[in-house]
Protein backbone atom coordinates (compact mmCIF):
# COMPACT_ATOMS: atom_id res chain seq x y z
CA UNK A 1 0.00 0.00 0.00
CA UNK A 2 2.74 2.30 0.74
CA UNK A 3 4.41 2.60 -2.56
CA UNK A 4 1.54 2.40 -4.29
CA UNK A 5 0.83 5.27 -2.64
CA UNK A 6 3.82 6.55 -2.95
CA UNK A 7 3.79 6.22 -6.84
CA UNK A 8 0.43 8.22 -7.00
CA UNK A 9 1.08 11.06 -4.64
CA UNK A 10 4.41 11.84 -7.00
CA UNK A 11 2.20 11.31 -9.81
CA UNK A 12 -0.01 13.99 -8.59
CA UNK A 13 2.68 16.05 -6.95
CA UNK A 14 5.04 16.27 -10.35
CA UNK A 15 2.26 16.18 -13.44
CA UNK A 16 -1.42 16.38 -11.93
CA UNK A 17 -1.23 19.48 -9.45
CA UNK A 18 0.95 21.81 -11.31
CA UNK A 19 -1.10 20.98 -14.74
CA UNK A 20 -4.22 22.53 -12.98
CA UNK A 21 -3.21 26.06 -13.72
CA UNK A 22 -3.31 24.50 -17.53
CA UNK A 23 -7.42 24.27 -17.16
CA UNK A 24 -9.37 27.03 -18.37
CA UNK A 25 -11.53 28.85 -15.81
CA UNK A 26 -14.62 27.00 -17.39
CA UNK A 27 -13.45 23.62 -17.88
CA UNK A 28 -11.92 23.92 -13.99
CA UNK A 29 -14.86 22.82 -12.10
CA UNK A 30 -15.60 20.01 -14.34
CA UNK A 31 -12.45 18.78 -14.03
CA UNK A 32 -11.43 19.37 -10.50
CA UNK A 33 -14.82 16.97 -10.19
CA UNK A 34 -13.75 14.34 -12.32
CA UNK A 35 -9.99 14.32 -10.42
CA UNK A 36 -11.47 14.72 -6.97
CA UNK A 37 -14.28 11.32 -7.83
CA UNK A 38 -11.74 9.72 -9.40
CA UNK A 39 -8.27 9.74 -6.95
CA UNK A 40 -10.59 9.31 -4.22
CA UNK A 41 -11.40 5.84 -5.84
CA UNK A 42 -7.52 4.60 -5.35
CA UNK A 43 -7.00 6.86 -2.24
CA UNK A 44 -9.49 6.23 -0.06
CA UNK A 45 -8.89 2.41 0.01
CA UNK A 46 -5.42 2.54 0.23
CA UNK A 47 -4.89 4.88 3.01
CA UNK A 48 -7.54 2.87 5.01
CA UNK A 49 -6.10 -0.31 4.38
CA UNK A 50 -2.56 1.64 5.52
CA UNK A 51 -4.25 2.85 8.59
CA UNK A 52 -4.95 -0.51 9.26
CA UNK A 53 -2.13 -2.46 8.76
CA UNK A 54 0.02 -0.15 11.03
CA UNK A 55 -2.47 0.21 13.87
CA UNK A 56 -2.60 -4.00 13.43
CA UNK A 57 1.14 -4.08 13.30
CA UNK A 58 1.52 -1.79 16.62
CA UNK A 59 -0.83 -5.02 18.39
CA UNK A 60 1.03 -7.30 16.75
CA UNK A 61 4.64 -5.84 17.21
CA UNK A 62 4.82 -2.61 19.99
CA UNK A 63 8.23 -1.40 18.97
CA UNK A 64 10.28 1.58 17.75
CA UNK A 65 9.60 0.21 14.27
CA UNK A 66 6.05 0.14 14.71
CA UNK A 67 5.34 3.14 16.05
CA UNK A 68 7.66 4.76 13.57
CA UNK A 69 5.43 3.29 10.77
CA UNK A 70 2.53 4.77 12.11
CA UNK A 71 3.72 8.40 12.39
CA UNK A 72 4.43 8.53 9.03
CA UNK A 73 0.74 7.31 8.09
CA UNK A 74 -0.21 10.23 11.22
CA UNK A 75 1.72 12.99 9.04
CA UNK A 76 0.28 11.84 5.53
CA UNK A 77 -3.54 11.37 6.89
CA UNK A 78 -3.24 15.26 8.93
CA UNK A 79 -1.38 16.88 6.37
CA UNK A 80 -4.72 15.29 4.14
CA UNK A 81 -7.49 16.07 6.32
CA UNK A 82 -6.05 19.52 7.52
CA UNK A 83 -4.35 20.73 4.53
CA UNK A 84 -5.38 19.42 1.31
CA UNK A 85 -8.80 18.47 1.84
CA UNK A 86 -9.77 22.21 2.66
CA UNK A 87 -7.82 23.13 -0.31
CA UNK A 88 -9.47 20.74 -2.79
CA UNK A 89 -12.79 22.39 -0.78
CA UNK A 90 -11.79 25.92 -2.22
CA UNK A 91 -11.41 25.00 -5.56
CA UNK A 92 -13.95 22.55 -5.82
CA UNK A 93 -15.85 26.87 -6.32
CA UNK A 94 -13.51 27.67 -9.03
CA UNK A 95 -10.28 28.28 -10.44
CA UNK A 96 -7.61 30.28 -7.82
CA UNK A 97 -4.15 30.43 -8.67
CA UNK A 98 -2.70 31.03 -5.12
CA UNK A 99 -5.18 28.02 -3.90
CA UNK A 100 -3.13 25.97 -6.60
CA UNK A 101 0.43 26.96 -5.53
CA UNK A 102 -1.01 26.43 -1.79
CA UNK A 103 -2.13 22.88 -2.95
CA UNK A 104 1.27 22.29 -4.35
CA UNK A 105 3.16 23.32 -1.88
CA UNK A 106 1.36 21.60 0.56
CA UNK A 107 0.92 18.44 -0.96
CA UNK A 108 4.97 17.98 -0.54
CA UNK A 109 4.12 17.33 3.19
CA UNK A 110 2.17 13.88 1.85
CA UNK A 111 4.82 13.41 -1.05
CA UNK A 112 8.06 13.33 1.61
CA UNK A 113 6.01 10.92 4.60
CA UNK A 114 4.79 8.31 2.18
CA UNK A 115 8.06 8.40 0.40
CA UNK A 116 10.11 7.69 3.91
CA UNK A 117 7.32 5.59 4.95
CA UNK A 118 8.25 3.45 1.95
CA UNK A 119 12.06 3.67 1.98
CA UNK A 120 11.49 3.19 5.81
CA UNK A 121 9.43 -0.13 5.26
CA UNK A 122 11.63 -1.62 2.96
CA UNK A 123 14.98 -0.95 4.72
CA UNK A 124 13.27 -2.62 7.25
CA UNK A 125 12.38 -5.85 5.68
CA UNK A 126 15.87 -5.73 4.40
CA UNK A 127 16.83 -5.90 7.80
CA UNK A 128 14.31 -8.42 8.88
CA UNK A 129 16.06 -11.17 6.22
CA UNK A 130 12.63 -11.43 5.11
CA UNK A 131 13.47 -10.91 0.76
CA UNK A 132 16.24 -13.75 1.39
Amino acid sequence: MSSSLTGLIWLVQIVHYPGFVFLSEQKFQDFHKFHSNRISLLVIPLMLSELGTSIYWIFLETNVYSYINFIFVLIAWFSTFLLSVPLHNKLSHGRNLNTITKLVSSNWIRTLAWTCKSIYLLFYLLNQNLFL
